[in-house]
């Protein structure tokens, strides 16, 4: 972002703010040009992702590019800063027209410094709960994953507990799951899996209820109830549905799930 204010700086000449000296310090402007040339590379590489709509993993390649652009534009742009601080107490009285300029671009700096970190961090923790997303649930069918039935499972057992509550905890299991995979494919298999999913997520969406695909055909759900004939009541409801699914499967005469 090549602001007039650094080209005044650079450059000198007049301007619709006024009139602004050129730096004598060659070195100086070579390093203002460097961070403005950092700031726009910077600034690119933020668009492409946002355009791309995509995120990168935290620690591969183009984060970590991401982060050592990132990084050159601001230990530059802390030297920059220094430097004109210590030109504007030098030079405030005899050139206070560059005064004003070096004035105006130190607060630039400082303030994209900071927008800049902002958006930074922001993305970062984005990522991080994408990821934490992933992690915990099952890719196929998008029900919590045996990981987070291991966390879970400890945190119900304590609440049950402290607040003396009780809860139910089924597990299902597909019956001649592999011999139906055998007979009709995986991509098959799959579909049945993310049926049996489906009804499970529908079903169980109360705060305090959790489904899980624990493994396989294996899946499990827990919630919340007043008494033993509630929970009769609604593990079979949830059996029933699944049943009333109707998959078809020709090597057997019944299929129960």
């Amino acid at each position: 972002m090549q602001s007039w204010y650094a080209n005044a700086m650079i450059n000198g000449g007049q301007n619709d703010e006024g009139t602004y000296l050129s730096l004598e310090n060659k070195n100086l402007e070579n390093k203002i040009k460097y961070v403005l040339l950092k700031l726009q590379e910077f600034e690119n590489m933020t668009n492409q992702r946002y355009a791309n709509k995509s995120f990168n993993i935290a620690g591969d390649k183009y984060d970590i590019l991401y982060d050592k652009v990132f990084r050159e534009f601001i230990a530059e742009a802390d030297i920059v800063e220094i430097e004109l601080q210590k030109i504007i107490l030098k030079e405030q009285e005899r050139y206070k027209l560059v005064y004003y300029a070096l004035f105006i671009i130190t607060t630039l700096l400082i303030s994209l410094y900071y927008i800049l970190l902002f958006f930074h961090q922001k993305e970062k923790i984005k990522i991080t709960n994408i990821l934490k997303e992933e992690v915990l649930h099952d890719s196929l069918t998008g029900l919590y994953n045996r990981r987070y039935y291991d966390e879970i499972i400890k945190k119900e057992l304590m609440r049950s507990k402290r607040d003396k509550i009780l809860f139910t905890f089924v597990i299902l299991d597909i019956d001649y799951f592999k011999r139906y995979n055998d007979t009709y494919g995986h991509q098959e298999g799959d579909n049945v899996l993310k049926a049996v999913a489906k009804v499970l997520k529908k079903n169980l969406n109360r705060r305090g209820d959790y489904c899980f695909r624990l493994g396989g055909e294996e899946f499990g759900f827990l919630f919340t109830v007043k008494s033993a004939d509630e929970s009769y009541r609604f593990s079979n409801m949830i059996c029933k549905e699944i049943e009333n699914l109707y998959i078809p499967h020709s090597k057997m005469k019944l299929v129960s799930i």
